[in-house]
């Protein structure tokens, strides 16, 4: 019987070159080399694609607000937020929030007061009005408080236009280090907003017949239109059409990406809507008792009412940080598919003109 000695160095057999065949591994333990005979050879680097196959994409550079897949959308989000939280949050204050709730208390106070007393002798009178009397009052009532709360509301959806727009213009210049102020940014937007403050109140209106029809063609139309701020504030040109082709490029990633936000801060609203919604069923059936209209548990009430207002205006604001900075994101996304050489500065210059 032969022995074999593996460590012994073996070659080819006499007369044959090393092995063409096989490939001759690249690293050995320590103390140990190629057997003789035997060369190492580089990598060989790697083949073109067969014909008919795409080239390999180049690698994509950086972009601190195009991404190109869910984990660079969602480092683009988190970079934002990170980088201009702050002018972001100001801007919303101060530009949206405060404005909001001044109209909100300065109308909806007086509005409500008003409806309650209505209310009160209703009930005091209950023996005494008549229905058609308090039908014919109720109806006056209701075409004075309608038209004021409905002006009231299209003011702050114009804020609400203006303020979007200018946190848009705000985290893209802050991300392309071409910083803006916050007032200056809300100020420059005065105008830009009219037009895209129109096209959001049609797609309001479209999306509640959507609503109406059925629920999710209502979820699809929201989804669909939801790119009408960023392409009013860098394209400026049909918001509609252009947030429809932009969403269809790449749909349900795109899609995900929203319902995800949206779906993000209503986990965070929905516990605190739940506690005042259950504060509230306390407290309204004190509000009548058998002698009448209380007022002491109406006022005890109103006070509920208002802070239950701020407070959650107040989370409806980091809510809609997240989801502005989460919408710009998905738009750079799916324009810089559309256009390769696309760059945050790009962005900041079209915001800025």
């Amino acid at each position: 019987m032969s022995t074999h000695d593996p460590g012994a160095g073996d070659g080819p057999p006499q007369g044959h070159g090393p092995s063409q065949r096989h490939g001759v591994p690249q690293s050995y333990g320590p103390g140990y080399g190629p057997p003789q005979g035997y060369a190492v050879r580089p990598p060989a680097p790697y083949a073109a694609p067969p014909p008919g196959y795409p080239a390999a994409p180049p690698p994509r550079p950086y972009d601190p607000v195009i991404g190109h897949d869910f984990a660079s959308w969602a480092d683009r989000v988190k970079g934002m937020l990170k980088r201009s939280w702050r002018p972001i949050f100001k801007i919303l204050f101060f530009g949206y929030w405060l404005p909001s709730m001044a109209l909100g208390l300065l109308v909806g106070v007086p509005a409500f007061w008003v409806y309650f007393e209505f209310l009160r002798e209703v009930l005091d009178r209950a023996g005494e009005m008549e229905s058609a009397e308090a039908t014919q009052r109720f109806w006056a009532l209701f075409g004075v408080l309608i038209p004021a709360l409905l002006v009231v509301a299209l003011v702050v959806s114009y804020l609400g236009a203006v303020a979007n727009l200018a946190v848009m213009k705000v985290a893209v210049n802050d991300a392309a280090e071409t910083p803006v102020a916050p007032m200056a940014a809300y100020r420059s937007m005065l105008r830009p907003a009219l037009p895209a403050w129109g096209w959001v109140l049609l797609a309001g209106a479209v999306i509640t017949f959507g609503v109406l029809a059925c629920v999710l063609p209502g979820i699809y139309l929201y989804v669909a239109l939801s790119l009408i701020l960023p392409v009013m504030l860098f394209e400026r040109r049909s918001g509609l059409s252009r947030s429809f082709s932009l969403m269809h490029s790449n749909f349900w990633p795109a899609a995900g990406r929203v319902v995800l936000v949206i779906a993000a801060i209503s986990a965070v609203m929905f516990p605190v809507q739940m506690v005042f919604q259950i504060l509230n069923m306390t407290l309204m059936p004190g509000l009548v008792s058998p002698q009448g209209f209380d007022a002491d548990a109406f006022a005890t009430f109103s006070v509920v009412m208002i802070v239950e207002t701020i407070v959650l205006q107040l989370a409806a604001l980091l809510g809609q940080m997240v989801l502005l900075v989460g919408l710009l994101a998905t738009y750079a996304e799916l324009r810089g598919r559309q256009e390769p050489r696309l760059t945050a500065a790009q962005l900041a210059a079209e915001a800025n003109r």
